[in-house]
């Protein structure tokens, strides 16, 4: 599984009409494949692979709130938030060539 490190949002100048007051708010952009992967194993003889599954590719956001510049250190309660949804509530799912908008993810209670 792959993940990036932490991203240092500190302005509201992103955030949507409608934000709470003294939200700070960032966009991101996820690239992900759209079709599941194939699994190889190797061997003495050499690698077999498997197809790829077929049905929807489905994913999760991790989202981790965390002090800037801490390591790490919790910011906000709860600290993480995982979301599978997209902005219609529907499933989180990967198509080719298209863009998919994951669902908001709100921290609240932050230091």
């Amino acid at each position: 599984m792959d993940s990036t490190g932490l991203i240092s949002v500190s302005t509201n100048t992103a955030c949507p009409n409608g934000a709470p007051a003294n939200s700070n708010c960032a966009q991101y952009t996820l690239v992900v494949p759209a079709s599941n992967a194939s699994v190889g194993i190797f061997a003495a003889s050499g690698f077999t692979y498997s197809i790829p599954a077929i049905g929807d590719v489905l994913f999760t956001v991790d989202a981790r709130a965390a002090v800037p510049l801490s390591g790490g250190t919790p910011d906000c309660m709860p600290s993480e938030q995982m979301v599978a949804k997209d902005s219609s509530a529907l499933p989180l799912k990967a198509l080719p060539a298209t863009t998919t908008a994951v669902a908001e993810i709100d921290f609240s209670t932050c230091m």
